[in-house]
This record gives C-alpha cells, sequence and structure tokens, in this order.
C-alpha cells in the first residue's frame, strides 16, 4: 500500500476503516491504529462502534488490554446491546485486570438495567463471573403478575419495596441455570405473589443495589397509593406556610454540608418554613452518612435512609411518598442556597393557580443558566452567590416566566399537582437524565405551567461536562421523551430563540462587572469581530474584548469577558449606547485599552476612549499608512513603497475602493493615525519587515516588534 492512497482519502471515515483492516490484517498494528482513530474522529452512532471495535482489537493484539477494554465499553455506547463487542471485552476480564473488570460490570450493569431478561444470554452469564459486584440479582413479572427471578447474595435474600412498606424475602427456589454457569450455589430464585394492589415495587439488595428489572409497574396510579397503605407523618413544623425540602444524597461529602449549610444559614430569612428532608441512597461513604446522622440527632433535618439502591428517580419518590399535604422542592444536594429563596420560589408558585413547578435562575440550569443559556458556567463562591442573588432580586420581574419545562437542580412543586399526576417516571425515564422534563411535560398536558421565577438565584455545581455513557444516556431518555411528547422539541427550541433573560442577564452582568473586574485590573482588546489576535493566547485568563460586529443590525459592540464567574459578554447598540460601555469601562478599572485594528474602528468612538484611558497599539497590517490596509496595488502586487507618491496613494484608493472606516484622504488618513500613534503608551508591530515600513512612513515614532500568538 502507497502513502498516496490514504492521505486521498482522509476525510472518508469508511475508507480509513478500510485501511486499517487491511493494515491490521498485514500485521501493520501501528498504522492500523493510526487510520482507526482518524476514522473513530470522522463517525458518529454505529459506524463510530465499529470504529472502536477495530482499534480495540488492534489494542488487543498490542497487549494494551486496558485501553482496548475501553474502546469495547465505547463501542457499545455508540451501539448498544452487541453481543460480539461485548464478547470482545469479557475475553479481556479473563485476565483478571481489575480495569477491565469494572468497565465489564459497568457496562453489564447498563446492559441489563435496560434489558434484564438478556440475563440468559452465554456472553452475560459469563461475565457475570469476571464481575466486580458481589451482588446482583434480577426481576420480572410473570404474565399473571406475579414476580420471579434470582440473587445472588450472602444470604440470598430480597428486599421488596411496595409503596413504601419493606419486605424481606428468602430466595431458596432451584437456579440451574446459574448453577450450571458457576453463579451461586444453585437455590437462589425467587417466586413471589403480591397478593395488595400497588402503584410501585422495588426490588433490591440489603445495602446494595436494585435488581435489574425494578422497579414494577402496579396497577394502582400513584395518588392512589396511600389510600391504601398508610403512612407515618414525618414531624410537623408548627408554621403554617411549610414546604418540603427533598435532597438525595449519594456521595459528596463536601458539597452536601455546603448545601445544607446554606439551607440552615437561609432559614431565617424567609418567613416560610422549611423542613429538611434528607434521603440517603445507601452512599458508600461512611462519614457522609454519619455526619447525616448526627444532623439528624440534631434535629436538623428529616433522614430517610434507603434499604438498598435505587438511584436518583427512585430516591425523589422515596422522598415524594412520605405522607405530607406541603408543597416540595427537589433540590440537588450540589447546590447552594442564600436569604429568601424559599419565600421567592414559594410566592412565585402561588401567584396563579395554573402554576405547576417553578424553578430559579443559576449558573449551571440548562435553560435557566446565566450567564450564558444551555452551559455549566462556573460555579460562584458563597459570597458571589450572595451578590448574585442580590442582583436578581433588584433587576428580576415578580412576576414569572412561562418556561417550556422546569430544572431538576431545584425545582418547586405544588402539592396538588403530585396529587394529581404523581411522582417522577421510574420506568420511562432511566438513571435520572430528564425525569424533571417527563415530569414538567406531563404536568402541562394536564393543563399546568412551568415558570422561572427572575428575582431569585441558586447555585449549583453540576456536571462540568457528559461524558460518551452519560451523552448517549440523555441522547436515550430524550428520544422516550420526544416520542411522548413531540411538540416539546421544537418548543424549547422556540423559547431559546426568543432569548427572554437577554435584557435581564446584561442588567446583572453590568451591575457584576462593576463588583467583580476592578481587583483584576484588565487591560481590554478592541478588535473586529473576524480578528482572532491575541485570543488564543489570553482565552485561558482573565480578559476583556471588545469586538464590533457590522454584520448584525443594529451594529453591536460586543464586550466579551472571560476568566471571571457570572460575566461572559455584554452588547451595546452602537452607536447609541457607546455612553453605557464607557462609563462600564470606567466601573471595570480597566488599566488600558488596546487597538487592534486601525482599519475597522470609527474615530468619534477611538477619541471618546482616548479621553478616558491610556491605550497601546497592535499593528498586524499596513492599515496606518496605506487606506487599502495591505499595500496592495491592482493584481494584488505589493506595492513598491520605495517610488510611491502621494499621488499614487489617491489615485490607487479612489480606483480600488478604500478598505478602512472613516476614511477621506491619504493625508488626512496618516494624520489621524500620527497623532494615535504619539498619544500611545507603546506601538507593537507583529514583523520586523512591518516595523520597518512603519518607520519609512512615520519616522519620529517608536514601534516594537512583538510577535502575536
Amino acid at each position: 500500500m502507497v502513502l498516496s492512497e490514504p492521505l486521498a482519502f482522509a476525510k472518508d471515515p469508511e475508507q480509513l476503516l478500510k485501511f486499517a483492516l487491511d493494515c491490521f490484517s498485514a500485521g501493520d498494528f501501528e498504522q492500523a491504529e493510526s487510520y482507526a482513530t482518524q476514522s473513530i474522529s470522522l463517525f458518529n452512532g454505529t459506524s463510530a462502534a465499529y470504529a472502536y471495535a477495530v482499534r480495540g482489537s488492534v489494542l488487543t493484539e498490542q497487549m494494551l488490554i486496558e485501553e482496548a477494554a475501553k474502546d469495547f465499553q465505547q463501542a457499545l455506547v455508540h451501539f448498544p446491546f452487541q453481543i460480539i463487542f461485548l464478547q470482545k471485552l469479557s475475553k479481556l476480564a479473563k485476565t483478571g485486570n481489575i480495569v477491565i473488570k469494572d468497565i465489564l460490570t459497568r457496562v453489564v450493569d447498563e446492559w441489563l438495567s435496560q434489558r434484564p431478561n438478556d440475563w440468559q444470554l452465554a456472553v452475560i452469564l459469563e461475565s457475570f463471573r469476571w464481575f466486580n459486584l458481589s451482588t446482583f440479582g434480577v426481576v420480572e413479572t410473570t404474565p399473571e403478575g406475579n414476580l420471579k427471578g434470582w440473587v445472588v447474595s450472602p444470604n440470598n435474600t430480597v428486599l421488596l419495596e411496595v409503596d413504601g412498606r419493606v419486605i424481606e424475602h428468602k430466595c431458596d427456589l432451584a437456579s440451574p441455570l446459574l448453577f450450571s454457569n458457576d453463579i451461586g450455589n444453585g437455590k437462589n430464585s425467587f417466586h413471589i405473589k403480591l397478593d395488595v394492589p400497588f402503584s410501585n415495587c422495588r426490588l433490591g439488595i440489603l445495602g446494595h443495589g436494585s435488581l435489574w428489572g425494578s422497579p414494577i409497574r402496579g396497577m394502582l396510579y400513584f395518588s392512589d397509593a396511600n389510600k391504601v397503605i398508610p403512612r407515618s407523618p414525618l414531624l410537623n413544623t408548627n408554621k403554617v406556610e411549610t414546604v418540603d425540602i427533598l435532597i438525595p444524597v449519594y456521595k459528596g461529602l463536601e458539597d452536601t454540608l455546603r448545601c445544607l449549610n446554606s439551607l440552615y444559614a437561609a432559614q431565617s430569612s424567609n418567613k416560610t418554613a422549611m423542613r429538611i428532608i434528607v434521603i440517603n441512597d445507601v452512599s458508600p461513604e461512611i462519614e457522609l452518612t454519619e455526619i447525616l446522622k448526627s444532623h439528624f440527632a440534631q434535629g436538623l433535618i428529616h433522614l430517610i435512609e434507603r434499604p438498598f439502591n435505587v438511584g436518583f428517580v427512585g430516591t425523589i419518590n422515596t422522598g415524594l411518598s412520605v405522607d405530607s399535604d406541603k408543597d416540595v422542592i427537589l433540590l440537588n444536594a450540589d447546590t447552594c442556597v442564600v436569604g429568601n429563596w424559599l419565600d421567592c420560589l414559594h410566592n412565585a408558585a402561588h401567584s396563579a393557580s395554573d402554576i405547576a413547578t417553578v424553578t430559579p435562575i443559576t449558573n449551571n440550569g440548562e435553560l435557566l443558566s446565566y450567564p450564558i443559556a444551555m452551559k455549566s458556567n462556573a460555579m460562584p463562591s458563597n459570597e458571589q452567590i450572595g451578590l448574585l442573588d442580590n442582583l436578581f432580586s433588584k433587576f428580576g420581574s415578580k412576576n414569572p416566566l412561562v418556561i417550556p419545562t422546569g430544572v431538576g437542580f431545584c425545582l418547586y412543586i405544588r402539592r396538588e399537582v403530585l396529587t394529581k399526576i404523581g411522582g417522577l417516571n421510574e420506568h420511562l425515564i432511566y438513571r435520572g437524565y430528564g425525569d424533571e422534563t417527563e415530569f414538567c411535560l406531563r404536568a402541562a398536558a394536564a393543563g399546568w405551567k412551568n415558570v422561572a421565577a427572575l428575582n431569585v438565584f441558586v447555585a449549583h455545581k453540576g456536571t462540568v461536562s457528559f461524558g460518551d455513557e452519560k451523552l448517549a444516556l440523555a441522547r436515550r431518555n430524550n428520544a422516550q421523551i420526544y416520542a411522548r411528547y413531540p411538540h416539546h422539541k421544537a418548543q424549547y427550541q422556540d423559547y431559546l430563540r426568543s432569548n427572554f433573560l437577554a435584557e435581564l442577564y446584561r442588567d446583572v452582568q453590568r451591575a457584576w462587572l462593576a463588583t467583580e473586574l476592578p481587583p483584576f485590573q484588565l487591560p481590554l482588546y478592541l478588535q473586529s469581530a473576524d480578528d482572532s489576535t491575541q485570543n488564543s493566547a489570553l482565552d485561558n485568563n482573565p480578559m476583556l474584548r471588545l469586538e464590533l460586529d457590522e454584520s448584525t443590525f443594529p451594529v453591536l459592540l460586543k464586550l466579551t469577558i472571560k476568566g471571571v464567574v457570572g460575566l461572559a459578554q455584554i452588547d451595546y447598540r452602537f452607536p447609541e449606547q457607546c455612553d453605557e460601555l464607557i462609563q462600564d469601562l470606567k466601573n471595570a478599572a480597566i488599566c488600558y485599552f488596546v487597538l487592534c485594528d486601525l482599519a475597522r474602528w470609527s474615530t468619534s468612538f477611538i477619541e471618546q476612549l482616548k479621553a478616558c484611558f491610556n491605550y497601546q497599539i497592535q499593528l498586524n497590517d499596513e492599515a496606518g499608512y496605506c487606506p487599502r490596509r495591505y499595500a496592495l496595488v491592482d493584481g494584488q502586487v505589493r506595492c513598491n513603497e520605495e517610488v510611491i507618491t502621494l499621488n499614487t496613494c489617491n489615485h490607487c484608493t479612489t480606483q480600488l475602493g478604500p478598505l478602512v472606516k472613516d476614511y477621506q484622504n491619504v493625508t488626512d488618513w496618516k494624520k489621524r493615525n500620527q497623532r494615535w500613534f504619539e498619544g500611545a503608551a507603546s506601538i507593537s508591530v507583529s514583523t520586523e519587515a512591518l516595523a520597518q515600513r512603519y518607520r519609512k512612513q512615520f519616522c519620529d515614532i517608536s514601534f516594537l516588534i512583538y510577535r502575536f500568538e
């Protein structure tokens, strides 16, 4: 094979994958890995799965078995339930490698969580031998409505949680298929007949996880379950207006304590009372569990300790099943509240009779993320959270905004809604991605509204980025939601395009800029929208950049702030809002501005800036003396500056047209720039050759050489 062949198909993933297979067959594993990697970067979906599998096979031959196992895992992420991929992964696990056994365990757990009846497949039965789990099992419903399955655990018992009641059942029926595959003791099966009507039945192993196939949906509706199975109420508060705060906990000691401490601190700032209910979903963190018990003993929280792990949705529903007539707030354990947050949410929820849910503004909450929507913005410090909440309280309307769906990090739900439509859907939504969306859409379908409270800010740490597994899970759950509510996707996109929060976010950012930026003493870089100078060098550090965007109407000045929590971009209409911009720059205490493009900026605007701030100039072209910017004459030939005259310059510009703003004639253009050069603290030029050309045009000006990144 000649090198020119793959180069010719550098953008064709199918050809690259073919080359990878050819090299693999020829024993050229290094080249095969290279081509497979290139094809992975170009493929998506099922095609990407095969590319990962090919590279995994190549890595296996190179004895890079952990990397190979990760590739087979990715193959299953992109193309789930493919037995051949699982077979290759299971074969690698036979080496006893702990990392690979852990990968296999996660993959099979994911597989059986969605398709529990597949446990009888030979490859899955074989995989059980290499598991990192010591306890696991399966449950399914028989045609008669009974429950059957099996459990592998030290005492061979299964826990049934039927609408809140927990029952222990011994598993002592024969399990020949398991036993013939060296799994269990031969008597691991169970068969259970439930005579009591129920709405939801979960099965699991004490202190461990749920069985694959759990939960089981019953015939009762959620709201009827309390009528059949009486519950013991938690302690009531003396205040009439009380809201239950449900906090599901699994891991994260530091985040959980921060959340709880913020709730304790905010209690005195709210007229509405809160009853804090923490649900411990069998946390593996012993210290976290002990601290929760301590807070419970001190009367700070009500604590529900689940007998077995059921995941986020099941944990929330455990809290919702508590006998209560109170409104509830689903609050993630990695949030932080301040001030009168509860009063604001409560008031918004009861501002109209048809409101189902209320969500506050946050830094990390999809369509309500600040300062950039649909982004995981950085978590503010405790002090910053209080200041941001004050700003939203000042600028945000007390009238809630109708939104297509609430967001689950902090979701206020009115009790009437729960009574009528039930809790979260454990059967449709897997592992808790999109659960609040399905609930909110179900509420909307029943005639309720989901709203945002614009005068309150609740911080949310959240997940900064989604891995491939989580993205695949989100796609799976979203597909379920879109199938049931086909209008939702278009409705959501319409909301985002409408950008209802733009003015509020702009007001908050302008005020926040005056608070946060002065300590940084940042320079301001002036660029046109299509100029990337300085971007790469400064993107990872605190920076200020002003862009002139003439592609929009009206023309905008875009002030971009990077590396500072709570700030992103503030737009100013040009020229109407120039005075606002200059005042904001004064409030930000910029140390100077850097003019990076002489050609694109309005003379009057630069003069306004010069009157207020010191400045530097950076030169990347000949615009300082050539109105054509690049010293090019007709035919794109470089101008011979040795023999050029003023008349020649004027003729060239008249014939070809100027490429600079506010141009009148060459003489006035050079005089303006001479004046700007004389007032600049420094003038940097990108190359020595360009500096020499400028020195000939402006003999008394000092030009420094600075190579821009």
